[in-house]
């Protein structure tokens, strides 16, 4: 599985390709495990 990840100033933008489907996370400091 091969995702990308655009920084964006709002959070980032996730893609999947196996899906086709994009969605806008919004990130917060120390919300990465």
């Amino acid at each position: 599985m091969e995702k990308e990840f655009t920084v964006k100033p709002v959070g980032v933008k996730y893609i999947c390709d196996c899906c086709n489907e994009g969605e806008i996370m919004t990130i917060r400091e120390n919300q990465w495990p």
